[in-house]
């Protein structure tokens, strides 16, 4: 492995804890012990949102013999990145080493080796698995010998789409080839379609099943982790799980193929770049417009502790299906609020701070078909499920490359303690951004009005101190989507205060 291979995501975790790190540094000063140093990080990276674990045991396997040889990390941040602190006068080429070693032991990528014991701390040695040493200076720009670390994204795609009325028949062609002897197509069908007409249009064949997925709430890490044990334990393995229906049932679907491969709980791989082995074929057939789920590269879940992605290059679809024809008969709310999903994804990244040309062009377009749905058109016609459809999938490459912003990380929260549905989260929420996105949420609240939908108020009524912590914490752990929609001194603009004032009006 080089360096160049360590993952986008990866790179800016640890620029985020470089930041604390030198937080840390202004505070205390050179001259400590290195557990105090220890200690303030790993209080500082906790209470970021990041998953951390102090003094990680690191056993050694010497061929088939399993050693307790007394190894720990000093920190391990979302189980992916290393940090080793020092208070020494200088760093040795041991220490190196031994961040190296770990590197091994663990499988991890990427390591952090910090030592506080300097008047000013601008320059960092970064430890990457292939033995060689990354000066990083303090603008933190990453080298990597004579050459400079990949800072433009090579993020993975949907492997293949298909488009137009009607080509949800073509489903039993596409799927055949991926079918193994024995093992069935497993399809995951929202509940809203037991007992309907669409159901009888499956092509099922031999032993395939169809497992009417409950998606009343967003889907919850216990539900994938439940639907990949019964599959794994009635079947062994599948030929593939395909997805039918909105914006949870995809999630769902991408959730449950990763989970047939890869150990533990799909808890362990919320965050970026976790999951290890690529999942089962997998394809999304989506009967509800706007989220972009068929094109994401993430599948949100909430967890025990977070409502965070699963987000990886093994994520997205091998295939999608997109049938207009297939949204003909959504609810005119539900149709909204996913419509409004995609029309937040376009505020968000065009007025972000990623912002680039390649979102902007996905984004620009997606905005207009959104505009010609929700204020332009006087009915719902099949003119509008045809563009609303692209709308979505234009505005989910248009934050494939970008980010979303105020309106997702503030939902985030809601969506963690009060289970609220993710497109009517975000409309909650933007009914509220005025400050951060006045002529978006202008044209929200009239089409809101031009559409006569009753966007819910009060729900965070009543809640204890205890509740705002909670959505709090979720949502200031969202750092991309806040320093693409605030910049990289967001913390000094949304602090927990103003987060709790904006919770306190919805």
């Amino acid at each position: 492995m080089t360096y160049q291979d360590v993952p986008p995501s990866l790179n800016l975790l640890s620029n985020e804890i470089i930041g604390l790190a030198i937080k840390v540094h202004k505070a205390l000063g050179p001259g400590l012990l290195e557990s105090s140093y220890k200690e303030c990080l790993f209080y500082e990276i906790s209470r970021a949102g990041y998953f951390a674990e102090k003094e990680k045991t690191l056993p050694l396997i010497y061929e088939t013999v399993k050693l307790d040889v007394g190894y720990r990390i000093d920190i391990l941040v979302e189980n992916k990145l290393v940090i080793e602190v020092k208070a020494v006068d200088a760093l040795a080429d041991i220490h190196t080493a031994q961040v190296l070693t770990y590197l091994k032991l663990s499988g991890n990528r990427l390591g952090l080796l910090i030592n506080f014991n300097v008047t000013l701390l601008k320059k960092w040695n970064r430890a990457a698995g292939n033995r060689t040493l990354c000066p990083l200076c303090k603008e933190l720009c990453v080298l990597c010998g004579k050459k400079q670390l990949m800072k433009f994204r090579n993020f993975k795609m949907v492997g293949y789409v298909v488009y137009g009325r009607g080509s949800f028949n073509q489903v039993d062609e596409i799927i055949a080839p991926h079918r193994k002897e024995g093992k069935p197509m497993v399809f995951l069908v929202d509940h809203f379609f037991e007992g309907k007409p669409l159901v009888s249009r499956i092509p099922l064949r031999g032993n395939d099943s169809i497992i009417f997925a409950d998606v009343t709430y967003e889907p919850k890490t216990t539900y994938v982790d439940k639907l990949a044990q019964q599959l794994k334990e009635e079947f062994g393995t599948v030929s593939g799980v395909i997805g039918i229906g909105g914006g949870s049932t995809m999630d769902l679907a991408k959730a449950v193929s990763l989970m047939m491969n890869n150990p533990g709980s799909s808890a362990d791989y919320q965050g970026w770049d976790l999951v290890k082995y690529p999942g089962v074929y997998k394809a999304g057939i989506p009967t509800l417009s706007g989220t972009g789920a068929e094109v994401s590269r993430t599948t949100v879940l909430t967890g025990p502790t977070k409502k965070l992605g699963m987000n990886s290059d093994f994520t997205p679809f091998d295939q999608i299906v997109l049938d207009p024809e297939l949204t003909k008969e959504a609810p005119a709310n539900q149709r909204f609020y996913t419509g409004m999903d995609c029309y937040i994804h376009c505020i968000e990244s065009l007025e972000g701070t990623y912002l680039n040309e390649f979102s902007k062009s996905y984004g620009e377009k997606a905005l207009q078909l959104c505009r010609d749905v929700f204020v332009n058109k006087e009915h719902w016609d099949d003119d509008c499920d045809d563009k609303l459809m692209m709308a979505s999938y234009a505005g989910g490459m248009s934050i494939a490359y970008s980010q979303v912003g105020v309106a997702h990380a503030v939902s985030y929260g809601l969506s963690y303690l009060l289970g609220t549905k993710h497109g009517i989260g975000n409309c909650i929420v933007m009914n509220h951004l005025e400050e951060y996105y006045p002529a978006g949420v202008k044209e929200f609240k009239y089409m809101v009005e031009k559409n006569k939908i009753d966007i819910p108020t009060g729900i965070c009524k009543g809640l204890t101190e205890e509740d705002f912590e909670k959505m709090i914490n979720v949502s200031m752990g969202m750092k991309p989507l806040w320093e693409n929609a605030l910049g990289k001194d967001w913390e000094k603009i949304m602090t927990r205060e103003k987060l709790r004032a904006l919770y306190e009006k919805l």
